[in-house]
């Protein structure tokens, strides 16, 4: 059904009964889907082609680890062996 992707910080990849999640390169466990699986997550994360590098994202030190909604907040994005545009979506 999908690529493997990260999702919640997992390498994950999607079936129509089951998701299969890497716990490292050696292990994973096959957990099953919930029947509305699908309404549960945004539609990009589904539609969208997973990025081909993994990027890390953080806050400036000192900077508080919670927002309101619609409160602008500054990142930093770190993408190894990359440097130029990137569209970040959170979810």
């Amino acid at each position: 059904m999908s690529a493997p992707i990260w999702l919640d910080g997992w390498q994950t990849q999607l079936f129509n009964d089951v998701r299969i999640v890497a716990a490292d390169t050696e292990r994973a466990s096959v957990e099953p889907q919930d029947a509305d699986w699908r309404t549960l997550l945004p539609e990009p994360l589904l539609t969208l082609s997973a990025a081909p590098l993994r990027a890390d994202i953080a806050l400036p030190p000192g900077v508080s680890n919670s927002a309101a909604p619609l409160e602008a907040i500054s990142l930093t994005v770190t993408i190894a062996d990359y440097a130029g545009l990137a569209e970040l979506q959170p979810f």
